[in-house]
Order: C-alpha cells, then sequence, then structure tokens
C-alpha cells in the first residue's frame, strides 16, 4: 500500500482506498496504535466531537507496547494536555492530521508534552499539525496557553504548530533538539526557550508570521550551541528576541548559514538587556529586510542587530542582502571585545558603544580585517585610507607582521583621522619603516 496522493484531505492509495480506514482497521498488524481504535472521531466524521478521553486511552496504550502513536487524516478536537512524552506520534501530513485545541489550557501551560527526561531520542512528533485558540494581534498575547513543549533530546518533523502563546517550547536540560521541515506560525513566539540545554539544529524551517517574534529568550537565559539552517525567520516584529531580565548571556556559539530574517518590522535580533553576552556567532549569507507592516508602533525600529557585549571569534558575510539600516543603524554593540571578520553587505552602518578597535576594516575593497600588502623598494613608508569604527578614546591598532624582509623588518604605524565617537568613519592608517630604506619591496601582513 503506497499514499499516492492528497484528495480533499483525505488520505488515498493510488486505487481510490481511505488509507486512514485501512490503517486503522489493520492497528493490531502494525508497530503503533491508531486514536480512532480508541473512538477518536474527526470534525469531518462528527462535527464538533471532542476526541479527549480517545486520545488519552491511546497514549496509554502505546507506551504500555513501547508502540507509536497514528492520527488518521481529520481534525481531531481536543480539550486536555496530551502527554505524549516518549510514545512517537505520526500523522499522515500536515494540515491532514490536525489536533486541534478547543480551549487554552492557562498561561505558561503546554498543551502537548513531547520528550520524557531520562529517555533520550525517544518520541517526537511527525507529518501532522497542531492547532489552538489564538488571534492575530501585533505583540499580544491571546491564545492563553502554548503548544508543543520538548522534555528531552529529540525532533520534530514535517509539523506544523499555530495559534498559541508560544508554539514550540525548547524545554530539555540535555538539549540536542532539532527541527525539521517544521512551520512554527501565528503564535505570539514561534519557538521559546525555557532551558538553555544547547546544541539545538532548526533546518529547513520557517519559524515566520509570528505576532512577536520568531524565536523568544527568556530574559534570564540565554541561547548556546545551535544552528539555523536555511530557515525562514520573518513576517514579524522580531526574528531572534530576549526579553528583559538578569541573564549575562544571550547569543552564545551560534551559527547562521542561508537564514532569512525577511520582512521585519522591529528588529532581526535584538536583546534588551546590554549587559549580556554573545560569543562566536557566524553568520553567512544571511537575508534581510523591513517591512512596516509588521512593526510594532510602540517599539523602535533603531537596528537590524541589536547586542549587548560581544566576544571571542566572530564572522559576518552578509550575501545578496545583508542587515539593512534602520533609524539608526544596521548593527548596535554595546561593548565589544571580541574580533570580527565582517564582510558588510551595501549600505551597512555599525554603531559600537565601546570597544572599536575590534570592529576595523583593513581594506574596503574586501571588508576583511586583514590585508597583504607592501612598502616598495626605495620607500620607507605607505598609508592606507579606510573605515572603520573607532573613537578618539579607543583608535584602531592593526598588527603589522613582515613577510619578507628587504634587508628590514621594523614597523612603526601611526592612525590618524579619528574623530568623534562612537561612528563609522574615514580612518587613515601609515606604515612606517624604521632603520633605513628598504632594498627590495617589503610585504606585510595587516591584522586587526
Amino acid at each position: 500500500m503506497s499514499l499516492t496522493k492528497i484528495d480533499n484531505r483525505m488520505a488515498v492509495d493510488k486505487d481510490g482506498n481511505n488509507i486512514s480506514k485501512l490503517l486503522s482497521e489493520n492497528t493490531k498488524k502494525l508497530p503503533w496504535v491508531s486514536v480512532t481504535n480508541f473512538g477518536a472521531k474527526s470534525n469531518e466524521e462528527q462535527a464538533n466531537f471532542d476526541s479527549t478521553q480517545a486520545f488519552l486511552d491511546a497514549i496509554t496504550d502505546a507506551r504500555s507496547k513501547n508502540s507509536a502513536i497514528l492520527i488518521p487524516n481529520g481534525t481531531f478536537n481536543i480539550s486536555q494536555q496530551l502527554k505524549f512524552e516518549d510514545a512517537p506520534v505520526y500523522g499522515l501530513g500536515v494540515d491532514v492530521s490536525i489536533i486541534k485545541f478547543t480551549v487554552g489550557l492557562g498561561t505558561g501551560v503546554p498543551s502537548v508534552i513531547v520528550g520524557k527526561a531520562g529517555k533520550a531520542y525517544k518520541g517526537g512528533l511527525f507529518h501532522l499539525s497542531v492547532k489552538g485558540v489564538g488571534t492575530r494581534q501585533l505583540g499580544v498575547k491571546t491564545a492563553n496557553g502554548d503548544g508543543i513543549r520538548i522534555d528531552e533530546q529529540i525532533k520534530l518533523e514535517y509539523v506544523k504548530v499555530e495559534q498559541f502563546d508560544a508554539g514550540i517550547i525548547f524545554n530539555a536540560p540535555g538539549g540536542h533538539i532539532s527541527l525539521e521541515r517544521v512551520l512554527s506560525t501565528n503564535n505570539y513566539f514561534g519557538v521559546y526557550q525555557t532551558d538553555d540545554g544547547g546544541d539545538y539544529h532548526i533546518i529547513d524551517s520557517a519559524l515566520n508570521g509570528n505576532t512577536m517574534a520568531g524565536f523568544g529568550l527568556s530574559g534570564d537565559l540565554g541561547m548556546s550551541s545551535a544552528s539555523f539552517i536555511r530557515t525562514h525567520i520573518g513576517y514579524q516584529p522580531y526574528g531572534i528576541y530576549q526579553e528583559v531580565g538578569a541573564t549575562t548571556n544571550f547569543l552564545n556559539d551560534i551559527t547562521f548559514i542561508d537564514t532569512r530574517f525577511e520582512l521585519i518590522g522591529n528588529g532581526a535580533i535584538f536583546t534588551e538587556n546590554l549587559t549580556s553576552n554573545s560569543n562566536h556567532l557566524r553568520f553567512e549569507s544571511v537575508g534581510f529586510n523591513w517591512e512596516p507592516s509588521f512593526k510594532i508602533a510602540s517599539r523602535d525600529k533603531g537596528y537590524a542587530v541589536k547586542m549587548g557585549k560581544s566576544g571571542g571569534q566572530n564572522v559576518y558575510i552578509a550575501g545578496m542582502s545583508g542587515f539593512k539600516q534602520g533609524d539608526l543603524g544596521s548593527w548596535y554593540i554595546d561593548n565589544n571585545f571580541g574580533i570580527w571578520e565582517m564582510k558588510l553587505g551595501t549600505s551597512e552602518k555599525i554603531v559600537v558603544n565601546s570597544g572599536y578597535k575590534n570592529m576595523f576594516k583593513c581594506i574596503p575593497a574586501n571588508n576583511k580585517n586583514q590585508m597583504n600588502d607592501f612598502i616598495p623598494s626605495g620607500s620607507t613608508s605607505r598609508t592606507f585610507t579606510t573605515f572603520g569604527y573607532a573613537g578618539p578614546t579607543e583608535s584602531v591598532f592593526p598588527i603589522i607582521t613582515p613577510t619578507s624582509s628587504g634587508g628590514l623588518s621594523n614597523f612603526i604605524l601611526t592612525v590618524t583621522g579619528v574623530t568623534s565617537d562612537p561612528v563609522e568613519q574615514t580612518v587613515t592608517f601609515t606604515v612606517n619603516v624604521l632603520g633605513g630604506t628598504p632594498t627590495s619591496s617589503l610585504f606585510f601582513n595587516c591584522k586587526i
């Protein structure tokens, strides 16, 4: 029996047979438990039928047998919390098998719990939709309840979550949560993190169209060791947003590859805590653009990226559409003590409140912080004018390293043109030879 098409929300095989019915009739022969065998009825079969007890009975049976749970096609109404925990749950497709919660279960209360402490990689949701009762209002929680809370190291794949305060909650102390081909939309937060277990992987997914942010962080913790790959985080006020709190961490060891912050209203990456640290960030080929219709009117859109402290080794390669300027700039870093290799996009502007020297770019042609050049034979200096980020209290100090002697190997560097604090500005630096005139071209490497 093979699934060949979805016809009018009904899964059928090549002969037109209802696969859901066939699966239910043969449940005892298969490695799963169907909720319909315990009395669940879809809205299409009986309007407004409450299938809660049938789901609870199916969960009990499946866990006693170490079986998976099957949800056939249709919309199934649920009015209580479902603790699937370590039992894996399979539907027949997004918007085909739908778990529909008819009431909000209370502020901060998850409608579905998957994963169970101590049972890593057991459980998960696949090929289905979970739906709440929230309505769409920018910057406002309306669902009176959350969606799927993940308590252990598991995966969601081909899952859609919508109309909750928090669509998906990362709550696994051991981390290692994977979202693949997941759509979390029309929630307040697409994903919300309540435990920083780290090692999160969000791949080929969309945390789009939420009323506050695609990914929300409590102000009492940061996010560590995560990767966002070919993922869309847009059509909403914020892409990644950290609430007010006492944490000293924001983003640590995070990779963004082909990540699209499309149609953002207030900011792509934003923290309310300027004392929080972000370290070891890597951006490759990100996409970004502003969209006024997704802006929360009471909040500014000063910068596409706003961070507190920045440390470690960091890389930013804009791609075709990097972080564009808001009302004040593209990036704001309150205190930089890290090293950045940056290839900025057209019109990007960085504002650094303090710690400018490591944001300097040696050569504007490729916007990187390293270059190779030389002082010609017979000359004693070479002067370069470029853009940097510096102020009168913290000037720019590139490191000059000889790569050929030319008979001499000592240098002295002077920097001029630093006039204000803090802005992007034209900076002139001169490499001088000490102790004589080189008899041949003297090559050097400049790195900030």
